[in-house]
């Protein structure tokens, strides 16, 4: 492998990245998304071997950035270059280790350079990749009004933000990173993990192109929170709130929880943030048979049939399951009030609504 002129560094100075999916694949994956905790995610791309090692760039990108490389508007070449910097990976396969340089793109060598027509063109895509240059992100609005506490202005993006994380779960099955992060979250959900795991798991399993960003915050009363992400799971979020502000569905809803409560409890189980709880095991087949009806009373009055393939296709028991709508439902209550004191407007902004006012011309 070629001699760098770079500079060895520890790990951690690179930053926490996860692998998410390959974006080109052949013989090997040549080029990886890599899912960011910050602001960023990267490319991982492929550069040389010896006997011992593989060498991949790290490319930390921008949501911008990314996207312009997904849709053919930038080249590889070109996101290289105009980076300050790479992160150089030697990664040794006997032993796992794995050398990090960091690099100054001006030293990048030129041999380690994608041609000039290195965009991501669809002939070369894997078809996780296909799937991302079909999701587009775009503008929605929460509608905020009346009277609210800084408090609020918390409260509502961030329980947004975990419904919307919960959808995107089920919705990105297909993806084998995603799907092993909900295996792995239902699968330690069997007593020792809190409900909140299942929503911050998900929630940090989604690139930094797909989280919820915020565009433009008004608030005059009426006023709004304006964000760019996945339309498709917003209106899943904004469909389950328009449900449950029916006071039909709500009593209905409200009466099950109760219920089930009072059910876990007599049966020793738990489906509560902080509970622990029996492991599944233990569970007879008369309290999974009950378990199985009240997902899908919950299932049914939240509009989700649909989402029952998503759960079997991870093997999810009945407990899992029915935890895991009971701790969606308690956010979604949380939303339901703002939205009945017609604070909250999901999916719509009134101010945008207002009729403008024609300005006098100039004199």
């Amino acid at each position: 492998m070629i001699k760098l002129d770079a500079r060895r560094i520890n790990a951690s100075t690179v930053g926490d990245y996860s692998w998410y999916s390959d974006l080109v694949y052949f013989d090997g994956p040549l080029i990886c998304l890599f899912r960011g905790s910050g602001y960023k995610d990267a490319l991982y791309v492929w550069l040389d071997n010896s006997e011992r090692a593989n060498r991949w760039c790290l490319i930390p990108v921008s949501r911008s950035t990314l996207d312009s490389y997904l849709n053919q508007r930038m080249s590889l070449r070109e996101i290289i270059q105009s980076s300050e910097y790479t992160y150089i990976c030697d990664h040794f396969a006997e032993t796992g280790r794995k050398h990090y340089n960091i690099l100054h793109v001006d030293s990048f060598p030129e041999e380690y350079m994608p041609d000039e027509d290195s965009y991501l063109y669809e002939e070369i895509c894997t078809d996780d990749a296909l799937l991302l240059k079909q999701e587009r992100t775009s503008s929605y609005m929460l509608g905020l009004d009346n009277q609210l506490f800084i408090n609020d202005l918390s409260v509502i993006p961030k329980i947004f933000e975990q419904l919307y994380s919960f959808h995107y779960g089920l919705a990105h099955l297909g993806r084998l990173s995603i799907r092993n992060t909900m295996l792995r979250l239902m699968g330690n959900w069997t007593g020792g993990i809190s409900a909140v795991n299942i929503f911050s798991g998900l929630k940090n399993v989604i690139p930094v192109l797909h989280r919820p960003e915020i565009s433009s915050l008004q608030y005059n009363s009426p006023g709004h929170i304006e964000l760019n992400l996945l339309p498709d799971l917003a209106q899943s979020v904004q469909d389950a709130s328009i449900r449950v502000k029916s006071e039909l569905v709500y009593d209905r809803l409200e009466k099950m929880y109760k219920n089930t409560y009072a059910y876990f409890k007599d049966n020793g189980l738990s489906g509560f943030d902080e509970d622990g709880g029996i492991e599944i095991r233990n569970i007879d087949s008369d309290t999974t048979e009950n378990l199985r009806k009240r997902v899908r009373i919950f299932f049914r009055c939240l509009g989700w049939s649909s989402y029952q393939a998503q759960f079997d296709l991870i093997g999810a028991h009945p407990l899992q399951q029915l935890r895991a709508v009971m701790a969606y439902y308690r956010r979604l209550k949380i939303l339901r009030e703002y939205i009945v004191s017609e604070k909250l407007f999901v999916g719509q902004s009134r101010l945008l609504q207002q009729p403008q006012i024609a300005l006098p011309p100039e004199d």
